[in-house]
C-alpha cells in the first residue's frame, strides 16, 4: 500500500491494490443496501421527491 501524504505527513490517500479496493467497495455497497432497507421499513408514508425538494429549497 502506497500513501499519499501532505507536507507534514498527514495522510491524504491511499493506493490499494484493486482486490482490496473491490473487498472496501463491497462492504460500503452492502452497507447502502441494509440502510435503504432499514429506511423502508419506517413506519409513515413516502414523501414525493419534488416535495422534499421545495422544502429544502432545492
Amino acid at each position: 500500500m502506497i500513501y499519499l501524504t501532505d507536507e507534514h505527513g498527514e495522510r491524504l490517500a491511499a493506493i490499494v491494490p484493486a482486490d482490496v479496493a473491490a473487498e472496501i467497495e463491497a462492504a460500503e455497497d452492502a452497507d447502502d443496501i441494509r440502510a435503504a432497507e432499514a429506511a423502508l421499513a419506517e413506519p409513515g408514508e413516502p414523501v414525493p421527491a419534488e416535495e422534499l425538494w421545495a422544502e429544502l429549497g432545492l
